[in-house]
Protein backbone atom coordinates (compact mmCIF):
# COMPACT_ATOMS: atom_id res chain seq x y z
CA UNK A 1 0.00 0.00 0.00
CA UNK A 2 2.76 2.41 0.99
CA UNK A 3 4.73 1.49 -2.12
CA UNK A 4 1.71 2.28 -4.28
CA UNK A 5 1.32 5.65 -2.52
CA UNK A 6 5.03 6.44 -2.99
CA UNK A 7 4.83 5.43 -6.65
CA UNK A 8 1.79 7.68 -7.18
CA UNK A 9 3.40 10.64 -5.40
CA UNK A 10 6.47 10.33 -7.61
CA UNK A 11 4.34 10.70 -10.74
CA UNK A 12 2.30 13.78 -9.81
CA UNK A 13 3.38 17.40 -9.94
CA UNK A 14 4.74 19.43 -7.05
CA UNK A 15 1.54 21.51 -7.07
CA UNK A 16 -0.53 18.35 -6.62
CA UNK A 17 1.82 17.09 -3.90
CA UNK A 18 1.58 20.41 -2.06
CA UNK A 19 -2.21 20.36 -2.33
CA UNK A 20 -2.40 16.77 -1.09
CA UNK A 21 -0.08 17.42 1.86
CA UNK A 22 -1.75 20.67 2.91
CA UNK A 23 -5.18 19.21 2.25
CA UNK A 24 -4.45 16.09 4.28
CA UNK A 25 -3.08 18.01 7.26
CA UNK A 26 -5.85 20.61 7.29
CA UNK A 27 -8.57 18.06 6.55
CA UNK A 28 -7.46 15.86 9.42
CA UNK A 29 -7.32 18.93 11.67
CA UNK A 30 -10.78 20.10 10.58
CA UNK A 31 -12.21 16.60 10.86
CA UNK A 32 -10.76 15.99 14.30
CA UNK A 33 -11.87 19.41 15.48
CA UNK A 34 -15.31 18.94 13.94
CA UNK A 35 -15.72 15.47 15.40
CA UNK A 36 -14.72 16.78 18.81
CA UNK A 37 -17.10 19.72 18.53
CA UNK A 38 -19.89 17.48 17.26
CA UNK A 39 -19.34 14.97 20.05
CA UNK A 40 -19.28 17.70 22.70
CA UNK A 41 -22.29 19.37 21.12
CA UNK A 42 -24.21 16.09 20.91
CA UNK A 43 -23.34 15.29 24.49
CA UNK A 44 -24.38 18.77 25.62
CA UNK A 45 -27.54 18.58 23.54
CA UNK A 46 -28.42 15.18 24.97
CA UNK A 47 -27.74 16.36 28.49
CA UNK A 48 -29.93 19.44 27.97
CA UNK A 49 -32.65 17.33 26.38
CA UNK A 50 -32.56 14.79 29.20
CA UNK A 51 -32.59 17.63 31.75
CA UNK A 52 -35.62 19.14 30.06
CA UNK A 53 -37.32 15.73 30.11
CA UNK A 54 -36.49 15.27 33.77
CA UNK A 55 -37.81 18.71 34.67
CA UNK A 56 -40.95 18.10 32.65
CA UNK A 57 -41.45 14.74 34.34
CA UNK A 58 -40.91 16.26 37.80
CA UNK A 59 -43.33 19.05 36.99
CA UNK A 60 -45.91 16.53 35.81
CA UNK A 61 -45.44 14.50 39.00
CA UNK A 62 -45.77 17.60 41.18
CA UNK A 63 -48.95 18.73 39.45
CA UNK A 64 -50.35 15.22 39.71
CA UNK A 65 -49.69 15.19 43.48
CA UNK A 66 -51.37 18.59 43.78
CA UNK A 67 -54.37 17.27 41.90
CA UNK A 68 -54.56 14.15 44.04
CA UNK A 69 -54.38 16.34 47.17
CA UNK A 70 -57.21 18.42 45.71
CA UNK A 71 -59.26 15.28 45.19
CA UNK A 72 -58.73 14.22 48.80
CA UNK A 73 -60.31 17.49 49.88
CA UNK A 74 -63.26 16.82 47.61
CA UNK A 75 -64.32 13.58 49.35
CA UNK A 76 -65.20 15.04 52.79
CA UNK A 77 -68.90 14.70 52.03
CA UNK A 78 -68.59 10.91 52.43
CA UNK A 79 -68.91 11.32 56.21
CA UNK A 80 -72.24 13.11 55.66
CA UNK A 81 -73.51 10.13 53.71
CA UNK A 82 -72.22 7.81 56.41
CA UNK A 83 -74.24 9.66 59.07
CA UNK A 84 -77.39 9.61 56.98
CA UNK A 85 -76.91 6.06 55.72
CA UNK A 86 -77.38 4.86 52.16
CA UNK A 87 -80.86 3.61 53.08
CA UNK A 88 -82.13 7.21 53.17
CA UNK A 89 -82.06 7.53 49.43
CA UNK A 90 -83.75 10.92 49.34
CA UNK A 91 -81.24 12.54 51.70
CA UNK A 92 -78.32 10.84 50.02
CA UNK A 93 -79.49 12.02 46.59
CA UNK A 94 -79.68 15.56 47.86
CA UNK A 95 -76.10 15.30 49.10
CA UNK A 96 -74.94 13.86 45.76
CA UNK A 97 -76.67 16.61 43.81
CA UNK A 98 -75.08 19.26 45.99
CA UNK A 99 -71.63 17.69 45.59
CA UNK A 100 -71.80 17.24 41.80
CA UNK A 101 -72.95 20.82 41.40
CA UNK A 102 -70.22 22.31 43.58
CA UNK A 103 -67.30 20.34 42.13
CA UNK A 104 -66.60 20.96 38.41
CA UNK A 105 -63.83 18.35 38.45
CA UNK A 106 -66.33 15.64 39.44
CA UNK A 107 -68.02 13.86 36.53
CA UNK A 108 -70.09 11.41 38.54
CA UNK A 109 -70.80 10.21 42.13
CA UNK A 110 -72.54 6.99 43.12
CA UNK A 111 -73.52 5.14 46.30
CA UNK A 112 -73.07 1.41 46.04
CA UNK A 113 -74.17 -1.39 48.32
CA UNK A 114 -72.03 -4.37 49.29
CA UNK A 115 -73.17 -6.32 46.26
CA UNK A 116 -72.02 -3.69 43.76
CA UNK A 117 -75.54 -2.41 43.04
CA UNK A 118 -75.82 1.34 42.51
CA UNK A 119 -78.31 2.91 44.95
CA UNK A 120 -78.03 6.65 44.22
CA UNK A 121 -76.19 8.50 41.49
CA UNK A 122 -75.48 11.94 40.15
CA UNK A 123 -73.46 12.68 36.99
CA UNK A 124 -72.86 15.34 34.37
CA UNK A 125 -72.51 12.99 31.38
CA UNK A 126 -74.62 9.88 31.06
CA UNK A 127 -72.04 8.29 28.68
CA UNK A 128 -69.65 7.81 31.57
CA UNK A 129 -72.19 6.51 34.06
CA UNK A 130 -71.61 2.81 34.94
CA UNK A 131 -74.59 0.43 35.29
CA UNK A 132 -72.95 -1.77 37.92
CA UNK A 133 -69.58 -2.00 39.68
CA UNK A 134 -69.31 -5.66 40.66
CA UNK A 135 -66.30 -6.09 38.32
CA UNK A 136 -64.68 -2.70 38.92
CA UNK A 137 -61.20 -3.13 40.38
CA UNK A 138 -61.24 0.05 42.44
CA UNK A 139 -64.60 -0.86 43.98
CA UNK A 140 -63.48 -4.34 44.95
CA UNK A 141 -60.16 -3.15 46.28
CA UNK A 142 -61.77 -0.54 48.53
CA UNK A 143 -64.40 -3.05 49.70
CA UNK A 144 -61.67 -5.46 50.77
CA UNK A 145 -59.25 -2.95 52.31
CA UNK A 146 -61.91 -0.93 54.11
CA UNK A 147 -60.27 2.38 53.20
CA UNK A 148 -60.41 4.89 50.36
CA UNK A 149 -58.74 3.66 47.16
CA UNK A 150 -57.58 5.66 44.14
CA UNK A 151 -58.08 3.77 40.91
CA UNK A 152 -56.16 3.79 37.66
CA UNK A 153 -56.84 6.27 34.88
CA UNK A 154 -59.29 4.96 32.30
CA UNK A 155 -61.28 6.32 29.42
CA UNK A 156 -65.03 6.61 29.58
CA UNK A 157 -67.04 8.30 26.88
CA UNK A 158 -63.85 9.49 25.17
CA UNK A 159 -62.73 11.21 28.35
CA UNK A 160 -59.89 10.29 30.70
CA UNK A 161 -61.25 9.75 34.21
CA UNK A 162 -59.98 8.54 37.53
CA UNK A 163 -62.08 6.73 40.13
CA UNK A 164 -62.03 7.02 43.97
CA UNK A 165 -63.88 4.47 46.07
CA UNK A 166 -64.52 5.36 49.77
CA UNK A 167 -66.10 2.70 52.06
CA UNK A 168 -68.84 3.86 54.42
CA UNK A 169 -68.56 3.21 58.16
CA UNK A 170 -69.28 -0.41 59.03
CA UNK A 171 -68.68 -1.32 55.40
CA UNK A 172 -72.36 -0.88 54.67
CA UNK A 173 -71.52 0.17 51.16
CA UNK A 174 -69.29 2.81 49.64
CA UNK A 175 -69.24 6.01 47.65
CA UNK A 176 -67.81 5.70 44.11
CA UNK A 177 -66.63 8.94 42.47
CA UNK A 178 -65.35 9.72 38.93
CA UNK A 179 -63.19 12.79 38.40
CA UNK A 180 -62.13 14.32 35.12
CA UNK A 181 -58.48 15.08 34.39
CA UNK A 182 -58.82 18.45 32.63
CA UNK A 183 -56.32 19.97 35.02
CA UNK A 184 -53.67 17.35 34.17
CA UNK A 185 -54.47 17.64 30.47
CA UNK A 186 -53.84 21.36 30.77
CA UNK A 187 -50.52 20.60 32.50
CA UNK A 188 -49.55 18.28 29.65
CA UNK A 189 -50.40 21.01 27.14
CA UNK A 190 -48.28 23.58 28.99
CA UNK A 191 -45.29 21.21 29.15
CA UNK A 192 -45.56 20.44 25.43
CA UNK A 193 -45.84 24.11 24.50
CA UNK A 194 -43.02 25.30 26.77
CA UNK A 195 -40.52 22.57 25.90
CA UNK A 196 -41.49 21.83 22.30
CA UNK A 197 -42.12 18.25 23.36
CA UNK A 198 -44.79 15.63 22.94
CA UNK A 199 -46.25 14.33 26.20
CA UNK A 200 -48.36 11.20 26.52
CA UNK A 201 -49.93 9.59 29.58
CA UNK A 202 -50.44 5.90 28.84
CA UNK A 203 -51.44 2.77 30.71
CA UNK A 204 -49.43 -0.39 31.01
CA UNK A 205 -50.85 -1.66 27.70
CA UNK A 206 -49.58 1.38 25.81
CA UNK A 207 -53.02 2.94 25.33
CA UNK A 208 -52.93 6.72 25.29
CA UNK A 209 -55.13 8.02 28.12
CA UNK A 210 -54.54 11.67 27.31
CA UNK A 211 -51.74 13.61 25.62
CA UNK A 212 -50.59 16.87 24.11
CA UNK A 213 -51.86 15.55 20.78
CA UNK A 214 -55.66 15.22 21.05
CA UNK A 215 -55.83 12.97 17.99
CA UNK A 216 -53.72 10.35 19.75
CA UNK A 217 -56.21 9.74 22.56
CA UNK A 218 -57.31 6.12 22.72
CA UNK A 219 -54.60 4.95 20.31
CA UNK A 220 -51.88 2.53 21.29
CA UNK A 221 -48.10 2.93 21.35
CA UNK A 222 -46.32 0.27 19.34
CA UNK A 223 -42.91 -1.30 19.86
CA UNK A 224 -42.17 0.08 23.29
CA UNK A 225 -40.90 -1.55 26.44
CA UNK A 226 -42.02 -0.40 29.87
CA UNK A 227 -38.78 -1.81 31.26
CA UNK A 228 -37.03 1.25 29.78
CA UNK A 229 -38.16 3.50 32.61
CA UNK A 230 -36.15 6.71 32.85
CA UNK A 231 -34.00 5.71 29.86
CA UNK A 232 -33.72 7.25 26.41
CA UNK A 233 -35.21 5.11 23.67
CA UNK A 234 -36.73 5.31 20.24
CA UNK A 235 -40.45 4.55 20.28
CA UNK A 236 -43.13 4.61 17.60
CA UNK A 237 -45.93 6.98 18.54
CA UNK A 238 -49.60 6.12 17.87
CA UNK A 239 -49.56 8.16 14.66
CA UNK A 240 -46.61 6.23 13.19
CA UNK A 241 -43.90 8.79 13.93
CA UNK A 242 -40.65 7.99 15.69
CA UNK A 243 -39.97 9.66 19.01
CA UNK A 244 -36.82 9.95 21.01
CA UNK A 245 -38.40 9.73 24.42
CA UNK A 246 -38.15 8.61 28.01
CA UNK A 247 -40.82 6.50 29.74
CA UNK A 248 -41.42 7.33 33.39
CA UNK A 249 -43.67 5.80 36.06
CA UNK A 250 -46.59 8.10 36.82
CA UNK A 251 -47.89 9.07 40.24
CA UNK A 252 -51.23 7.44 39.49
CA UNK A 253 -51.52 3.67 39.55
CA UNK A 254 -50.63 1.85 36.31
CA UNK A 255 -49.88 5.09 34.50
CA UNK A 256 -46.74 6.05 32.63
CA UNK A 257 -45.60 9.38 31.28
CA UNK A 258 -43.88 9.44 27.86
CA UNK A 259 -42.01 12.67 27.15
CA UNK A 260 -40.05 13.11 23.93
CA UNK A 261 -39.46 14.88 20.68
CA UNK A 262 -39.71 13.81 17.08
CA UNK A 263 -36.52 11.86 16.28
CA UNK A 264 -35.95 13.79 13.06
CA UNK A 265 -36.22 17.09 14.90
CA UNK A 266 -33.88 15.83 17.63
CA UNK A 267 -31.29 14.73 15.09
CA UNK A 268 -31.63 17.92 13.03
CA UNK A 269 -28.95 19.85 14.98
CA UNK A 270 -26.58 16.92 14.56
CA UNK A 271 -27.25 16.83 10.83
CA UNK A 272 -26.78 20.57 10.63
CA UNK A 273 -23.45 20.28 12.42
CA UNK A 274 -22.38 17.53 10.03
CA UNK A 275 -23.44 19.62 7.07
CA UNK A 276 -21.51 22.54 8.48
CA UNK A 277 -18.50 20.26 8.85
CA UNK A 278 -18.79 19.25 5.20
CA UNK A 279 -19.24 22.90 4.24
CA UNK A 280 -16.14 23.97 6.13
CA UNK A 281 -14.22 21.07 4.67
CA UNK A 282 -15.16 22.25 1.18
CA UNK A 283 -14.25 25.82 2.10
CA UNK A 284 -10.95 24.54 3.52
CA UNK A 285 -10.23 22.62 0.33
CA UNK A 286 -11.02 25.68 -1.75
CA UNK A 287 -8.72 27.86 0.35
CA UNK A 288 -6.04 25.18 0.25
CA UNK A 289 -6.35 24.92 -3.52
CA UNK A 290 -5.82 28.66 -3.87
CA UNK A 291 -2.93 28.56 -1.42
CA UNK A 292 -1.39 25.60 -3.23
CA UNK A 293 -1.63 27.51 -6.51
CA UNK A 294 -0.03 30.59 -4.94
CA UNK A 295 2.73 28.76 -3.08
CA UNK A 296 3.35 26.24 -5.85
CA UNK A 297 3.54 29.12 -8.31
CA UNK A 298 6.12 30.75 -6.05
CA UNK A 299 8.03 27.47 -5.86
CA UNK A 300 7.41 26.14 -9.36
CA UNK A 301 7.98 29.24 -11.48
CA UNK A 302 11.76 29.32 -10.96
CA UNK A 303 11.91 25.52 -11.23
CA UNK A 304 9.94 25.58 -14.49
CA UNK A 305 12.25 28.32 -15.72
CA UNK A 306 15.18 26.04 -14.95
CA UNK A 307 13.48 23.12 -16.73
CA UNK A 308 12.82 25.32 -19.76
CA UNK A 309 16.41 26.48 -19.64
CA UNK A 310 17.64 22.88 -19.54
CA UNK A 311 15.55 22.08 -22.61
CA UNK A 312 16.94 25.10 -24.44
CA UNK A 313 20.49 24.24 -23.42
CA UNK A 314 19.87 20.64 -24.47
CA UNK A 315 18.72 21.96 -27.86
CA UNK A 316 22.00 23.85 -28.20
CA UNK A 317 21.05 27.35 -27.00
CA UNK A 318 23.83 28.24 -24.57
CA UNK A 319 22.84 31.90 -24.40
CA UNK A 320 19.98 31.19 -21.98
CA UNK A 321 20.31 32.69 -18.52
CA UNK A 322 17.98 31.80 -15.66
CA UNK A 323 16.54 34.63 -13.56
CA UNK A 324 17.68 34.74 -9.95
CA UNK A 325 14.87 36.32 -7.91
CA UNK A 326 15.61 34.98 -4.45
CA UNK A 327 18.47 34.09 -2.17
CA UNK A 328 17.07 30.73 -1.08
CA UNK A 329 17.96 27.23 -2.28
CA UNK A 330 16.14 27.73 -5.58
CA UNK A 331 18.03 30.97 -6.19
CA UNK A 332 21.29 29.15 -5.44
CA UNK A 333 20.24 26.43 -7.90
CA UNK A 334 19.60 29.07 -10.58
CA UNK A 335 23.02 30.63 -9.97
CA UNK A 336 24.66 27.21 -10.23
CA UNK A 337 22.75 26.53 -13.46
CA UNK A 338 23.92 29.84 -14.98
CA UNK A 339 27.50 29.08 -14.01
CA UNK A 340 27.21 25.64 -15.61
CA UNK A 341 25.81 27.12 -18.84
CA UNK A 342 28.63 29.67 -18.93
CA UNK A 343 31.17 26.88 -18.53
CA UNK A 344 29.45 24.86 -21.27
CA UNK A 345 29.56 27.90 -23.54
CA UNK A 346 33.32 28.14 -23.17
CA UNK A 347 33.74 24.39 -23.59
CA UNK A 348 31.56 24.34 -26.70
CA UNK A 349 33.44 27.28 -28.19
CA UNK A 350 36.72 25.46 -27.68
CA UNK A 351 35.27 22.19 -28.99
CA UNK A 352 33.78 23.87 -32.05
CA UNK A 353 37.06 25.56 -32.73
CA UNK A 354 38.96 22.28 -32.48
CA UNK A 355 36.34 20.47 -34.58
CA UNK A 356 36.39 23.16 -37.24
CA UNK A 357 40.17 23.08 -37.41
CA UNK A 358 40.13 19.29 -37.56
CA UNK A 359 37.49 19.31 -40.33
CA UNK A 360 39.46 21.90 -42.27
CA UNK A 361 42.64 19.84 -41.90
CA UNK A 362 40.83 16.65 -42.95
CA UNK A 363 39.17 18.30 -45.95
CA UNK A 364 42.39 20.04 -46.96
CA UNK A 365 44.21 16.74 -46.80
CA UNK A 366 41.59 14.93 -48.89
CA UNK A 367 41.33 17.77 -51.41
CA UNK A 368 45.10 17.89 -51.61
CA UNK A 369 45.27 14.18 -52.38
CA UNK A 370 42.36 14.37 -54.84
CA UNK A 371 43.96 17.25 -56.73
CA UNK A 372 47.66 16.40 -56.35
CA UNK A 373 47.54 12.98 -58.02
CA UNK A 374 45.65 14.15 -61.13
CA UNK A 375 47.92 17.20 -61.35
CA UNK A 376 51.03 15.00 -61.24
CA UNK A 377 49.58 12.83 -64.02
CA UNK A 378 48.71 15.91 -66.08
CA UNK A 379 52.24 17.30 -65.57
CA UNK A 380 53.76 14.00 -66.64
CA UNK A 381 51.56 13.87 -69.78
CA UNK A 382 52.45 17.50 -70.56
CA UNK A 383 56.17 16.72 -70.07
CA UNK A 384 55.87 13.81 -72.50
CA UNK A 385 54.28 16.12 -75.05
CA UNK A 386 57.10 18.65 -74.57
CA UNK A 387 59.64 16.00 -75.53
CA UNK A 388 58.29 16.25 -79.08
CA UNK A 389 59.31 19.91 -79.31
CA UNK A 390 60.85 20.49 -82.73
CA UNK A 391 59.91 17.00 -83.84
CA UNK A 392 56.88 15.73 -85.58
CA UNK A 393 54.28 14.55 -83.05
CA UNK A 394 52.93 11.05 -83.42
CA UNK A 395 49.15 11.26 -83.68
CA UNK A 396 48.62 8.15 -81.50
CA UNK A 397 50.79 9.61 -78.73
CA UNK A 398 48.89 12.87 -78.98
CA UNK A 399 45.58 11.11 -78.53
CA UNK A 400 46.91 9.05 -75.65
CA UNK A 401 48.36 11.94 -73.69
CA UNK A 402 45.37 14.17 -74.46
CA UNK A 403 43.02 11.50 -73.13
CA UNK A 404 45.11 11.22 -69.98
CA UNK A 405 44.98 14.98 -69.43
CA UNK A 406 41.18 15.10 -70.02
CA UNK A 407 40.56 12.18 -67.66
CA UNK A 408 42.58 13.63 -64.82
CA UNK A 409 41.16 17.10 -65.42
CA UNK A 410 37.66 15.65 -65.05
CA UNK A 411 38.66 14.36 -61.61
CA UNK A 412 39.75 17.83 -60.58
CA UNK A 413 36.58 19.28 -62.11
CA UNK A 414 34.43 16.84 -60.10
CA UNK A 415 36.12 17.90 -56.87
CA UNK A 416 35.56 21.54 -57.75
CA UNK A 417 31.92 20.95 -58.72
CA UNK A 418 31.18 19.10 -55.47
CA UNK A 419 32.75 21.86 -53.38
CA UNK A 420 30.79 24.52 -55.25
CA UNK A 421 27.48 22.70 -54.83
CA UNK A 422 28.13 21.83 -51.17
CA UNK A 423 28.83 25.47 -50.31
CA UNK A 424 26.11 26.95 -52.54
CA UNK A 425 23.11 28.37 -50.65
CA UNK A 426 21.42 30.14 -53.55
CA UNK A 427 18.20 28.63 -54.94
CA UNK A 428 18.81 26.35 -57.92
CA UNK A 429 17.80 27.43 -61.44
CA UNK A 430 14.57 25.92 -62.72
CA UNK A 431 14.98 24.69 -66.31
CA UNK A 432 13.24 21.93 -68.19
CA UNK A 433 15.48 18.86 -68.24
CA UNK A 434 15.20 15.80 -70.42
CA UNK A 435 16.21 12.83 -68.32
CA UNK A 436 17.22 10.90 -71.46
CA UNK A 437 19.71 13.63 -72.44
CA UNK A 438 20.94 13.81 -68.84
CA UNK A 439 21.56 10.05 -68.78
CA UNK A 440 23.36 10.20 -72.17
CA UNK A 441 25.78 12.80 -70.78
CA UNK A 442 26.41 10.74 -67.65
CA UNK A 443 26.98 7.58 -69.70
CA UNK A 444 29.44 9.40 -71.95
CA UNK A 445 31.41 10.68 -68.94
CA UNK A 446 31.54 7.18 -67.45
CA UNK A 447 32.68 5.74 -70.75
CA UNK A 448 35.48 8.29 -71.00
CA UNK A 449 36.53 8.09 -67.34
CA UNK A 450 36.15 4.38 -66.62
CA UNK A 451 35.77 2.88 -70.08
CA UNK A 452 32.57 1.36 -68.74
CA UNK A 453 29.25 1.13 -70.54
CA UNK A 454 26.21 2.23 -68.53
CA UNK A 455 22.84 0.66 -69.26
CA UNK A 456 19.69 2.75 -69.26
CA UNK A 457 16.18 1.79 -68.17
CA UNK A 458 13.94 4.73 -69.09
CA UNK A 459 10.20 4.19 -68.79
CA UNK A 460 8.90 6.76 -71.26
CA UNK A 461 10.04 10.28 -72.10
CA UNK A 462 10.67 11.65 -68.62
CA UNK A 463 11.18 15.37 -67.96
CA UNK A 464 11.58 17.42 -64.81
CA UNK A 465 12.34 20.98 -63.71
CA UNK A 466 15.63 21.83 -62.03
CA UNK A 467 19.31 22.74 -62.27
CA UNK A 468 20.87 20.43 -64.85
CA UNK A 469 24.40 21.03 -63.56
CA UNK A 470 23.56 20.09 -59.96
CA UNK A 471 21.43 17.08 -60.95
CA UNK A 472 24.18 15.80 -63.28
CA UNK A 473 26.78 16.15 -60.50
CA UNK A 474 24.53 14.28 -58.07
CA UNK A 475 23.89 11.43 -60.52
CA UNK A 476 27.58 11.27 -61.47
CA UNK A 477 28.52 10.93 -57.80
CA UNK A 478 26.14 8.00 -57.41
CA UNK A 479 27.40 6.39 -60.63
CA UNK A 480 31.01 6.77 -59.43
CA UNK A 481 30.06 5.05 -56.16
CA UNK A 482 28.43 2.20 -58.09
CA UNK A 483 31.43 1.72 -60.39
CA UNK A 484 33.81 1.82 -57.40
CA UNK A 485 31.72 -0.92 -55.75
CA UNK A 486 32.16 -3.14 -58.83
CA UNK A 487 35.97 -2.85 -59.02
CA UNK A 488 36.57 -6.16 -57.22
CA UNK A 489 33.45 -8.18 -58.00
CA UNK A 490 32.54 -6.90 -61.45
CA UNK A 491 28.97 -6.33 -62.59
CA UNK A 492 26.85 -3.73 -64.29
CA UNK A 493 25.42 -0.27 -63.55
CA UNK A 494 21.94 0.75 -64.70
CA UNK A 495 20.50 4.26 -64.87
CA UNK A 496 16.70 4.23 -64.58
CA UNK A 497 13.87 6.75 -64.48
CA UNK A 498 10.09 6.81 -64.43
CA UNK A 499 7.21 9.16 -63.84
CA UNK A 500 4.46 7.77 -61.65
CA UNK A 501 1.69 9.38 -59.58
CA UNK A 502 2.98 12.87 -60.32
CA UNK A 503 6.49 12.06 -59.10
CA UNK A 504 9.75 11.67 -61.05
CA UNK A 505 12.06 8.91 -59.83
CA UNK A 506 15.67 8.49 -61.03
CA UNK A 507 17.88 5.72 -59.78
CA UNK A 508 21.35 4.19 -60.05
CA UNK A 509 21.38 0.41 -59.66
CA UNK A 510 24.35 -1.93 -59.36
CA UNK A 511 24.65 -5.61 -58.63
CA UNK A 512 27.79 -5.26 -56.52
CA UNK A 513 28.51 -6.43 -52.95
CA UNK A 514 26.04 -3.99 -51.36
CA UNK A 515 26.45 -1.79 -48.27
CA UNK A 516 26.57 -3.16 -44.71
CA UNK A 517 23.74 -2.17 -42.38
CA UNK A 518 26.18 -0.48 -40.00
CA UNK A 519 27.28 1.92 -42.76
CA UNK A 520 23.87 2.84 -44.15
CA UNK A 521 23.27 5.44 -41.45
CA UNK A 522 26.59 7.20 -42.19
CA UNK A 523 26.93 7.25 -45.97
CA UNK A 524 25.28 10.70 -46.35
CA UNK A 525 27.45 12.36 -43.67
CA UNK A 526 30.06 14.87 -44.88
CA UNK A 527 33.63 13.51 -45.28
CA UNK A 528 32.54 9.92 -44.61
CA UNK A 529 34.14 7.47 -47.03
CA UNK A 530 35.53 3.94 -47.05
CA UNK A 531 37.94 4.83 -49.86
CA UNK A 532 41.06 6.64 -48.61
CA UNK A 533 41.52 8.36 -51.98
CA UNK A 534 38.04 9.96 -51.90
CA UNK A 535 36.92 13.14 -50.08
CA UNK A 536 33.58 11.79 -48.86
CA UNK A 537 31.32 14.53 -50.31
CA UNK A 538 29.71 12.64 -53.20
CA UNK A 539 26.61 11.25 -51.50
CA UNK A 540 26.40 14.30 -49.24
CA UNK A 541 26.18 16.49 -52.35
CA UNK A 542 23.58 14.13 -53.89
CA UNK A 543 21.39 14.44 -50.79
CA UNK A 544 21.77 18.24 -50.74
CA UNK A 545 20.87 18.53 -54.43
CA UNK A 546 17.73 16.45 -53.87
CA UNK A 547 16.69 18.59 -50.90
CA UNK A 548 17.42 21.82 -52.83
CA UNK A 549 14.99 20.54 -55.48
CA UNK A 550 12.40 19.68 -52.76
CA UNK A 551 13.03 15.98 -53.18
CA UNK A 552 14.76 13.20 -51.34
CA UNK A 553 17.33 10.45 -51.74
CA UNK A 554 16.72 6.89 -50.59
CA UNK A 555 19.06 3.92 -50.59
CA UNK A 556 18.13 0.28 -50.90
CA UNK A 557 20.98 -2.15 -50.32
CA UNK A 558 21.53 -5.75 -49.41
CA UNK A 559 24.85 -7.40 -48.67
CA UNK A 560 25.88 -9.32 -51.82
CA UNK A 561 22.59 -8.23 -53.34
CA UNK A 562 23.48 -4.91 -54.93
CA UNK A 563 22.55 -1.32 -54.16
CA UNK A 564 20.04 1.16 -55.58
CA UNK A 565 20.11 4.93 -54.94
CA UNK A 566 16.80 6.64 -55.77
CA UNK A 567 16.20 10.38 -56.19
CA UNK A 568 12.53 11.34 -56.09
CA UNK A 569 11.00 14.73 -56.99
CA UNK A 570 7.48 16.14 -57.19
CA UNK A 571 6.64 17.17 -60.71
CA UNK A 572 5.40 20.79 -60.87
CA UNK A 573 1.60 21.04 -61.06
CA UNK A 574 1.01 17.59 -59.53
CA UNK A 575 -0.70 16.92 -56.20
CA UNK A 576 1.83 15.73 -53.67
Amino acid sequence: MLNAIYSYMEKISIRAKLFIVLGSVCSVTVLLGSVSIINVSIKQFNENFEREQMLACEYMAMETEHYMALLNKKIGFVTDIGRVGIGDRQSVQAILNRVITGNPEMLGVYTVDGGGRIINKAYVDKSIAPDALQSDGTYRKALVSGRAELGAISRMGNKPVIAIACPLPGRKGLVYMLFGLDILEDVVGRIAKAGGMQVYVINKNGEVLFSSSPLSAGKVFRKFDLALHNKQSMVTDPNGGVLRASINKGKIEDSFVVIGRDAAAVSMPVRLMKLMTVFWLLVTFGILYLLSIIFSGYLLTPILNLVNGMKMVGAGNLNYKAKVNSGDEIGFLAQTFNAMVEELRHVRHDNLRHKCLAAIRKMSEKIGLQVRNPMMTINMAAAMLLRYKGRELNIDDLKKFTAIIRKEASVISKVSDNLLIYSNERPPVNNDISVRNLFDEISALAQMKYNTAIKQDLKGDVHLKGDAFELRCAMVNMVDNAIDALQETGGEVILGAEEIDGKVRMWVLDNGPGIGEALLSQIFEPLFTTKPQNIGLGLTVAKKVAERHHGKVEVESKVMGGTRFVMQFDKPGSAS
